[in-house]
């Protein structure tokens, strides 16, 4: 009996056991389930910090960070330096500095720089050679016969040998010198008193001169002491200058200054031909007056 018991209690333990068994695999299957839902929960609560809270609001993590919208705001105000996004082939519009209508190199609305009030530069008639005819040399050689101011130098001469000097030949002296409308002269070139027919042609810039009642050499206009009038000088493309006084009109022969252009006045050429008594200048039409108030 005591045999039988002992099987039937060990047919008895089985069944418990096997219970107890079938109870532990329940028990794991719910554990391994519990493990697979909690990885599940956790993934999907990575893939929610992404963008925030389960709506797309901002969230917080465990330890206490900002996630979401509010982290992408922070990280923006946080970097002053953040690339701006601009369409990689779209160029921001820029106004040009300049208006179309207007040449790139010129400035618009801009003026020449012109200086105003800005009279033009003068230029200083020249001064006279001679106010008196002790101030002029009377200067011969095989080629020359003429008047020299102080400090001028005669023209060259080929010739150093000759039997007589050209002023000797032509009878002029230093009684001849004269300063005639600031310029040494030495020549009489007035025909009034010329008593012999044809005068001699002369070329361009020279007039006959007189000697006695005849004709003489021909010589530089400037070089005479007066002339028949502003004719001569005309014609050899000098400037004329009228000594006026109560017993009449004197005419000189002078160059003109490049200042004076093509025509003469008081302005460029008055202060070196008005001189001495005769030092008022008045100009028409080129011709230059020189007048003597008390003469």
């Amino acid at each position: 009996m005591t045999g039988v018991a002992g099987a039937g209690s060990g047919l008895a333990a089985r069944p418990a056991a096997a219970k107890r068994e079938g109870s532990g695999t329940i028990m794991r299957v719910t554990g391994i389930g519990a493990a697979v839902l909690a990885g599940l929960a956790l993934l999907l609560a990575g893939c929610s910090d992404d963008s925030g809270g389960p709506d797309g609001t901002d969230g917080t993590g465990e330890d206490g960070e900002v996630t979401g919208e509010a982290t992408a705001d922070a990280d923006a105000d946080s970097d002053p330096d953040a690339d701006v996004d601009v369409p990689p082939d779209v160029e921001p519009d820029v106004e040009p500095d300049v208006p179309p209508d207007v040449p790139p190199d010129v400035p618009p609305d801009v003026e020449p720089d012109v200086p105003t009030d800005v009279e033009p530069d003068t230029v200083e008639p020249p001064a006279p050679e001679c106010t008196a005819s002790s101030g002029c040399t009377l200067h011969t050689d095989c080629c020359n016969c003429l008047a020299l101011a102080p400090g001028e130098s005669p023209p060259p001469c080929d010739l150093t040998e000759c039997f007589v000097t050209t002023c000797a030949a032509r009878g002029i002296t230093d009684e001849h010198v004269a300063c005639a409308a600031g310029r040494c002269a030495v020549y009489t070139c007035e025909t009034d008193g010329v008593a012999c027919l044809t005068p001699p042609a002369c070329a361009v810039g020279e007039v006959a001169s007189v000697r006695g009642l005849c004709w003489g050499a021909c010589v530089p206009a400037t070089e005479c002491v007066s002339v028949d009038g502003c004719a001569a000088c005309a014609a050899a493309g000098l400037a004329c200058v009228e000594y006026a006084s109560r017993d009449g009109t004197v005419a000189h022969c002078v160059e003109r200054p490049a200042a004076c252009g093509g025509t003469a006045t008081c302005d460029c050429l008055g202060a070196g031909v008005c001189v001495g008594l005769f030092d008022v200048c008045s100009d028409d039409g080129g011709v230059l007056t020189c007048s003597c108030p008390t003469c």
